[in-house]
This record gives structure tokens, C-alpha cells and sequence, in this order.
């Protein structure tokens, strides 16, 4: 759903499943990257330090379920 607010146009979508992705080490207490998969078909991977996006990637389906592996 488009809105427009100020002057500003936003995309407002709702995440259908998450996964943690180790950033360096396989180690159970190494620093994870989120990935968040969305209701728009976009697969998000956030920096686990500063919660920025690292990387997006359009899906052709609707990511329900995920398996994150390295």
C-alpha cells in the first residue's frame, strides 16, 4: 500500500519470516545478520551492529519460510 505524507511517498509492508545468517564465524555466540523476508517479495539482510540494510533481494515468490545457510 502506497501513501503519500508530506510530500513523501512510502511503501508500507509487513514481514512474513525471519532468519539469522553467522557474519563471520560459525560459532553459537558469533554476531548473526538478520534476514527479514517481506509480504512485498523482498529479502532483506540488516548489519547486525548498526541494523542497516546490507543487501536486497526481490524474490519471485512470497517468502514464507527460509533457510538461511553459508
Amino acid at each position: 500500500m502506497e501513501t503519500i505524507s508530506e510530500g513523501l511517498l512510502s511503501l508500507q509492508t509487513v514481514i512474513t519470516c525471519l532468519a539469522t545468517l553467522k557474519k563471520s564465524m560459525s560459532e553459537d555466540d558469533a554476531i548473526s545478520c538478520l534476514i527479514l523476508g517481506t509480504e512485498s517479495s523482498q529479502v532483506y539482510v540488516l548489519d547486525p551492529e548498526a541494523f542497516t540494510v546490507l543487501t536486497t533481494v526481490r524474490s519471485s515468490v512470497l517468502p514464507l519460510n527460509q533457510n538461511v545457510t553459508c
